[in-house]
């Protein structure tokens, strides 16, 4: 069934739904969207208890752990921002607790090679400092290989000259002509893979040294398929919207830790992720025909039973889009990837032995989200037919219902700005909440329905488009 047959059911079914509430007249719509946003509500503040309750158990081990870390580990980072990053004059090192190193014994029992991937097209201006910071992993066993997806611009001769200086990096080059898409750029690559484990990222990536040290330690049990690092934006200070978008990485930051706490539904992001060579195989690598090749791998291992781990304690910086028009094109790819990947997995998920309850509770909450902009659409445009036809309209009921979604996702910005943008004052919180928020509903809400209408309207999904990236920025 074609993902368009199956989202006009669902809509249709939502829709009949909806009109049949509306149907019984008084306040019931209303008060039916009061509970649907209670029930995202207390999904988020399960998510967020279950975050800070694993947070306390381990701040008092956090802190001996950073008590016993040598100062000189920290000077090396910060200088390895300065001098290998060559971004600015000053460092920001990710929060201490964030980039706490795994013992060395820890790791003592499974060390696998890793073929580290980075896709690549028209580049010149960020790929060398990308590169430089993966060959300054504190890992012994590890290659990079580099795709340049047909770069038109100086890609290749930056790429050439870092191939003198880097053994272990090698150079794949695409020509013109094939499948547009990340998904084909790196089952690509994935052929020329000799590493038990693949680690991906972009070409805007910049990490810390022992990245690989502390991402491998949670891939190594049986049933984990593969884990994503925490994102950061590395120039959030650029302006008001890269600043939004990394309180809008925190907030993702604090979902995904409180989901992977609890045991639910972890996803990549497709920036700064490490998956098990066996586990691609089993998949048969990436989807040629998703938009979001990150997420859809999420599914695509969740259907065989294996989990993605989530972890804060590894950092990647990436660059944020200044402009809105840039932004609003690549979050639109995003919310269109996201409704066509639940299109897609939907009966198989559903139908599936391998998801426990709580996997399938905490993925049904977050698939709210996706039809929570339709529902209110119709709500309000049931009380405006209700205005225009002098019947008793139940407008305080609606406002509830959308102020207390915009409530709830003020305040768990604002915890996440408290807990992992330390340090920042509460007014700076408070204010860094309240423009994240407008900024989330302003952004997201059009996205949402605009991709739905693709999704409706198009065959196909829509052609993967490039995010330009500019110089490099100092993290911050």
């Amino acid at each position: 069934m074609s993902n368009r047959v199956l989202l006009f059911l669902v809509l249709t079914v939502c829709l009949i739904g909806l009109n049949a509430i509306a149907a019984i007249g008084g306040p019931v719509l209303p008060i039916f969207l009061l509970i649907a946003a209670g029930f995202s509500a207390f999904h988020t503040f399960w998510i967020f208890m279950a975050q800070e309750i694993d947070l306390h158990a381990n701040r008092r081990e956090v802190f001996e752990r950073l008590l016993r870390r040598p100062a000189l580990a920290t000077r090396r980072n910060a200088r390895a921002f300065l001098t290998v990053g060559k971004r600015s004059q000053q460092s920001a090192e990710p929060p201490a607790a964030e980039v706490v190193s795994i013992p060395a014994a820890a790791m003592a029992n499974w060390q696998p090679k890793v073929s580290v991937l980075v896709p690549a097209k028209n580049e010149s201006l960020v790929i060398e400092t990308t590169i430089r910071h993966l060959f300054n992993f504190d890992y012994p066993n590890f290659e990079v290989i580099v795709i340049d997806d047909a770069s038109d611009d100086a890609t290749p001769q930056v790429l050439a000259r870092l191939k003198d200086e880097f053994t272990d990096l090698h150079v794949l080059r695409l020509e013109k002509g094939h499948p547009a898409g990340k998904s084909f750029v790196l089952n690509e690559g994935l052929r020329y893979c000799d590493g038990e484990v693949v680690a991906v990222f972009d070409a805007d990536a910049v990490v810390n040294p022992e990245f690989l040290t502390d991402m491998l330690v949670q891939l190594e049990p049986a049933h984990v398929g593969a884990v994503q690092a925490q994102k950061r934006i590395s120039n959030a200070q650029t302006n008001l919207l890269t600043q939004c978008q990394d309180y809008e990485y925190a907030l993702d930051t604090s979902l995904q830790g409180g989901r992977n706490t609890l045991g639910g539904v972890s996803e990549l992001r497709g920036n700064g992720q490490l998956i098990k060579m066996s586990a691609l195989k089993a998949v048969g690598g990436w989807n040629n025909e998703s938009i979001t090749d990150d997420i859809d791998m999420t599914m695509k291992l969740l259907q065989i039973g294996l989990r993605v781990e989530f972890t804060s304690r590894a950092v990647v910086w990436e660059e944020g889009i200044a402009d809105v028009k840039g932004l609003f094109r690549q979050r639109t790819r995003w919310a269109e990837g996201s409704v066509r990947r639940f299109l897609d997995y939907l009966v198989p998920l559903t139908l599936s032995n391998k998801l426990n309850i709580t996997q399938r509770y905490d993925m049904t909450g977050f698939a709210i989200q996706f039809v929570w902009p339709l529902c209110t659409a119709f709500g309000i445009f049931n009380e405006m037919n209700h205005a225009v036809s002098g019947e008793q309209t139940y407008i305080k009921l609606l406002l509830a219902a959308f102020c207390s979604c915009g409530i709830n996702v003020f305040f768990y910005i604002f915890w996440s700005i408290r807990t992992h943008r330390s340090p920042v004052t509460f007014a700076e919180a408070f204010k860094g909440a309240f423009a994240t928020s407008i900024y989330f509903f302003a952004l997201w809400c059009p996205c949402m329905l605009i991709s739905l209408y693709k999704v409706l309207s198009q065959k196909k999904a829509s052609s993967w488009a490039l995010t330009q990236h500019g110089s490099p920025a100092t993290p911050a």
